[in-house]
């Protein structure tokens, strides 16, 4: 699994309220977006810091396609948006990632706000 950040201890989980969330990877220009039937899972967490960490899973089918792409981009910076928020920039590749990722580096208030739209995406 490829980590944005810290390692998580411990577990909370949101309810969710919002409409919608793709999951948009940019590497070189080049975009990889993840549809609402591409998010199986999705869980907020804490790292050792007692921040929060959103860990998610992919479908395996979407999985292949992002470990494809970001194979090609080993080394290079990638970004990552979920629901239109940048969560993630400037990030070297340093594997292939998978359909399992952790995202860190959020405030609580904007883990919460992607949280909820991945889970009410992963429902719908």
């Amino acid at each position: 699994m490829q980590k944005f950040g810290l390692l998580f201890v411990g577990v909370l989980c949101y309810q969710s309220l919002v409409a919608q969330a793709d999951i948009a990877f940019r590497v070189n220009g080049e975009d990889l977006v993840a549809s609402n039937d591409d998010v199986l899972f999705a869980e907020l967490n804490k790292d050792s810091f007692n921040s929060p960490v959103i860990d998610i899973e992919l479908s395996d089918e979407f999985g292949k396609k992002l470990a494809r792409f970001t194979g090609r981009y080993i080394g290079q910076p990638m970004s990552i948006s979920i629901d239109g928020t940048l969560v993630s920039a400037g990030t070297k590749i340093r594997e292939k990632i998978g359909h399992k990722l952790s995202v860190t580096g959020l405030s609580e208030q904007e883990a919460s706000r992607i949280l909820q739209s991945l889970l009410l995406a992963s429902e719908s």
